[in-house]
């Protein structure tokens, strides 16, 4: 539909990629030799050759492939687990979670956990709590899977301390993700939501034909489930967040939220679409991709077993106006609003906070306009309701219910044609704004 991302090459090595990771302009690249690279990554739209420097290469990192890899920023860790890529519990049975201080050259280990050993998976949750007197307190929980048991650790005092007993689960996870109390488990063939609280589990529905489970966090209680070529949205208690679903051309191997966007890995490339409105939005080339790591807001690293690329937002201001000439109202609106601060692409921010709430406005008007046009009347009072509009604009879109007079022949060109059924749910619509704004 449009273009959201500009694709670049970073690297091309001669080592095998196993896992990445990324915080602030730092990009991590663990292999299956056992390397980690450090690299710094300078990321500036429109400049198709970024800056990119080997800052650190430890070759003694580990003796065996560095299978996933997870930075705390705020504590300068890096958690790494490295070892066999067996899941039977073979040569995978000295798998183990360390921690790392990622402050000093050579990544030194901090503490080994050791009941971690056989670990095929971990996730973190980290949580940021800020205090009445404006200081900021950081929790970092985690969960590993050791073959069918799920491990439950916090940080504290350079150390991951245990956090309750073990859940046992129906069989080995091969796709975790970790929400406020919540754990999203998928295995071989479905998946289950664990309550921490009580412990319960609850069945979600299966894979599909295509068994390998994808899990992706969109916010602190909504999971995106994979299901063939469909992503599915739940909500931490189990229920559906949305009643459709995003479908894909293929099966994606990997999904990333980059919001509002879904990137999804696919045999040929990645594929973006949109969640609310469900819209196909662009579809990348990239050959082989096998992994993707969204650094931060507008920024999504990806990499195969030998490149890395990154994929950077385009100016949220020129994706804006290609949509508002499509009418895509409601996607427009969720870019104005977000926060530009937090894009990886450097683009120059002089309107004021007063501007930005006019343009806001402007487009949330259009949007109502523009549903009640498509004659989806509901949706369109709602939406009235939030920009405060003037009961009398809003009756002026049923000319039959002012005054001859009053009529303009313009808007009246441009109104739906509503009788019968329309009609009826046009005017229940109106009853229930008028009722709201009284």
């Amino acid at each position: 539909m449009h273009d959201a991302y500009e694709l670049s090459q970073l690297l091309k090595l001669t080592v095998q990629i196993e896992s990445i990771a990324a915080y602030d302009e730092n990009l991590l690249i663990g292999t299956r030799q056992g390397h980690l690279l450090m690299y710094s990554v300078s990321c500036r739209y429109g400049e198709h050759k970024h800056d990119v420097q080997l800052l650190r290469y430890n070759k003694t990192f580990s003796k065996k492939p560095i299978q996933q890899l997870a930075v705390i920023p705020d504590y300068h860790l890096l958690v790494s687990l490295t070892g066999s890529t067996n899941t039977t519990g073979g040569q995978g049975a000295d798998n183990v979670i360390c921690v790392h201080d990622i402050s000093v050259i050579n990544f030194p280990t901090i503490t080994v956990v050791q009941r971690t050993r056989g670990a095929t998976l971990f996730t973190l949750d980290t949580r940021r709590q800020t205090s009445l007197t404006g200081e900021t307190s950081v929790t970092v929980r985690m969960c590993v899977a050791v073959k069918r048991r799920l491990q439950l650790y916090y940080w504290k005092n350079n150390k991951f301390l245990e956090l309750g007993e073990d859940l046992t689960v129906p069989d080995i996870p091969r796709a975790l993700a970790w929400c406020n109390e919540v754990l999203c488990v998928g295995f071989k063939g479905d998946y289950i939501l664990l309550k921490l609280e009580d412990r319960s589990q609850k069945d979600l529905f299966p894979t599909g034909k295509h068994l390998e489970p994808s899990v992706t966090k969109l916010s602190d209680n909504t999971f995106a489930l994979g299901k063939d070529t469909q992503s599915i949205f739940m909500d931490s208690e189990g229920n559906l967040a949305l009643k459709y679903a995003v479908k894909w051309t293929d099966v994606p191997t990997v999904i990333a939220y980059d919001e509002p966007y879904l990137l999804a890995l696919l045999s040929e490339g990645v594929e973006v679409r949109t969640i609310e409105p469900n819209l196909f939005i662009q579809s990348v080339v990239v050959p082989r991709p096998r992994m993707v790591f969204r650094a931060k807001r507008g920024l999504v690293y990806l990499a195969s077993t030998a490149q890395v690329w990154c994929l950077q937002s385009l100016p949220l201001s020129r994706q804006i106006h290609v949509l508002l000439d499509q009418k895509q109202f409601q996607l427009a609106l969720k870019l104005t609003v977000s926060d530009h601060r937090n894009l990886s692409c450097l683009e120059a921010h002089d309107e004021s906070d007063e501007e930005k709430d006019k343009n806001v406005f402007q487009i949330q008007t259009l949007f109502a306009f523009d549903l009640f046009y498509n004659k989806q009347f509901h949706e369109s009072m709602r939406e009235f309701i939030k920009l405060g509009t003037d009961p009398y604009d809003v009756i002026r879109l049923f000319p039959d219910l002012i005054p001859q007079e009053s009529r303009s022949s313009q808007d009246q060109e441009r109104l739906p044609k509503l009788q019968d059924r329309e009609l009826e749910n046009g005017l229940l619509a109106l009853i229930e704004f008028l009722t709201e704004v009284s």
